[in-house]
């Protein structure tokens, strides 16, 4: 890692560029925030979303801010999300329906927080997830892999009508993963990373619960023979070095020679100590790496973001908005504090992946406009033209600004350290905010 002189050097050198009137360094992506309302949007953190015809769904999550390290106080089942949401931001309109009624298992994973999710066309998979369980009356990760069907729940939602016809619910163990990610290459899934939690959260370890992180990407195909929906061809890959890690980004990548697989970024927690990974790992059809001389600094826990490509110049860029992070760079002077707590902060940054191979990280001068983006999620807009359905492609934008996303909710904090702090409060929000791209 640089010493704190030659960072600050870097990134003073990197706003410098940014703002003066020379042309703009070619790495570095201008991005514009619009902030908008929408009546009886909720404020939720932690939850999964799916779209379909330019509209939202949002189902699981939390009501209420950054958890309690008290296990008295941490994760009240009343604060878990019980609603699934539909959401037209066209029309500024919101539809609701409650998870009551539902069968059991499905109610209870429906409205745990830190979900594994992936829409795949008009299937949202939902695997894992952690909260209270009435059943057993005690905390849990949940075990069961459940897929809903798009287009079916957004009509019953939007009617009014009966919901229970839209999911199909599998109960096995090796999906009980909480803070992990979903994902697919060709015909495979991957359950990347994450931990099983069971029994109610303490921050210290062995205080009347279990904890194991999965150290695995789980890989597995969907067998809908006979119009059933089960789980095949499974396998994992396992390495304790490297994947010992939750809470973390993983961005659709498309590599320098064309492949398309993923990116991790960053996580939590080191063996040693409960400071985030640094180092990004690489995931692709049939390996994984991992990049131990590239270490991010200015991004460290789950966020709204999103991954950019330029064909052209086969540059990949992902974008991370606010969160939390070690590092905090101050613009004006540019020096750059290490904050050992991992602090809420205000930074949209930028790692970009060149032709070469060769890894940057960037600092943006537009920022959040307050302790925003933990545990959002950046929705992409209607008509966004994207490759594999999840990067956008910026050679098909046209030059100038264009719409191409919204970061909905997560939390928004009064102070950056509240976690173990006396002040200062944290909540879920229901802010939103059109993301702009301005593309030279």
């Amino acid at each position: 890692m640089k010493t704190k002189t030659v960072q600050a050097l870097l990134l003073f050198i990197i706003i410098t560029l940014a703002s003066c009137s020379q042309k703009p360094d070619p790495l570095l992506l201008q991005i514009e925030l619009n902030e908008i309302q929408i009546k009886d949007a909720p404020a939720l953190n932690s939850f999964a979303f799916a779209t379909h015809q330019g509209q939202w769904l949002m189902i699981g999550g939390r009501t209420d801010g950054l958890h309690d390290h008290r296990p008295d106080r941490a994760y009240p089942a009343d604060k878990s999300n019980t609603t699934i949401f539909v959401i037209d931001p066209d029309q500024a309109k919101t539809w609701s329906k409650t998870l009551e009624g539902l069968p059991v298992d499905l109610f209870e994973q429906l409205q745990s927080t830190n979900m594994a999710f992936y829409q795949d066309g008009d299937r949202l998979l939902l695997a894992g997830g952690y909260g209270w369980s009435e059943q057993t009356q005690d905390y849990r990760t949940f075990p069961f892999l459940t897929v809903i069907n798009i287009p079916d729940l957004f009509q019953a939602v939007k009617n009014d009508t009966d919901i229970t016809g839209c999911f199909h619910q599998i109960q096995d163990q090796r999906m009980a993963v909480a803070g992990g990610y979903l994902g697919k290459i060709a015909v495979e899934y991957f359950l990347v990373f994450g931990n099983r939690f069971d029994g109610r959260y303490s921050a210290r370890p062995g205080d009347g619960h279990t904890q194991e992180y999965t150290n695995e990407i789980r890989k597995f195909t969907l067998d809908t023979a006979a119009q059933q929906i089960s789980i095949s061809n499974y396998s994992a890959i396992r390495d304790t070095a490297h994947f010992h890690r939750r809470d973390f980004n993983m961005l659709p990548q498309i590599f320098p020679d064309g492949e398309f697989g993923y990116t991790v970024f960053s996580g939590v927690f080191q063996y040693e100590r409960n400071f985030p990974w640094l180092y990004p790992v690489n995931i692709f059809a049939d390996g994984y790496e991992a990049i131990e001389n590239f270490d991010q600094q200015f991004s460290h826990y789950h966020s709204a973001c999103v991954s950019i490509y330029h064909g052209e110049d086969k540059q990949m860029d992902n974008m991370f908005f606010g969160g939390m992070a070690r590092f905090v760079p101050n613009p004006e002077s540019g020096e750059i504090t290490n904050d050992p707590l991992v602090p809420s902060v205000k930074t949209i940054s930028q790692v970009s992946r060149l032709a070469n191979g060769e890894m940057k990280e960037l600092v943006l001068e537009t920022a959040m406009p307050g302790l925003l983006g933990a545990s959002a999620n950046f929705i992409p807009a209607k008509g966004l033209p994207l490759l594999h359905h999840k990067i956008v492609d910026i050679d098909k934008l046209p030059t100038g600004k264009t719409h191409i996303g919204y970061i909905y909710g997560g939390l928004e904090s009064s102070h950056p350290n509240i976690f173990l702090q006396p002040q200062g409060t944290s909540n879920s929000t229901n802010r939103i905010f059109e993301v702009y791209l301005v593309k030279p």
